[in-house]
């Protein structure tokens, strides 16, 4: 019973987490269209809506310890799942990625279904050919 509880609570979680990635998508649509650095709001918002219910609903707790830095910096973080992403955008200004070259293709990134999400998207992802390195490109 406890885990019927428990994938219940999970499912509710990822309905309303991307429920809500549609709510403020369409609530910041406008501003984005005038300013890129409201795409970064959006995305933080977003981010820590997702830690906050997280914490509550499914009992997910996150913790940042020290100061992150304003300026540009390097996380080199080891990538348990999704959540460690939201983490780190919800926590620092600019977030940029830099992925391997297959994840250009994947569903919200370059062909999305929009065909806006990579002009509004809050942070520049960087991908690099694992076969030739000078290969990468910026989009």
């Amino acid at each position: 019973m406890a885990y019927a509880i428990q994938y219940t609570r999970s499912l509710f979680f990822l309905i309303q987490m991307y429920l809500m990635m549609v709510v403020f998508g369409l609530l910041f649509c406008p501003l984005v269209s005038l300013n890129r650095k409201y795409s970064y709001l959006a995305v933080h918002v977003w981010c820590r809506w997702v830690r906050w219910t997280a914490s509550w609903m499914v009992g997910l707790k996150s913790e940042v310890r020290g100061v992150i830095p304003d300026h540009e910096f390097i996380i080199a973080a080891k990538h348990q799942s999704f959540f460690d992403i939201i983490l780190i955008v919800s926590e620092t200004p600019r977030p940029k990625f830099i992925m391997k070259s297959s994840l250009r293709w994947a569903p919200v990134s370059k062909n999305d279904v929009f065909g806006c999400i990579r002009y509004s998207s809050a942070w520049s992802a960087y991908y690099l050919s694992t076969g030739n390195p000078s290969c990468s490109r910026r989009f």
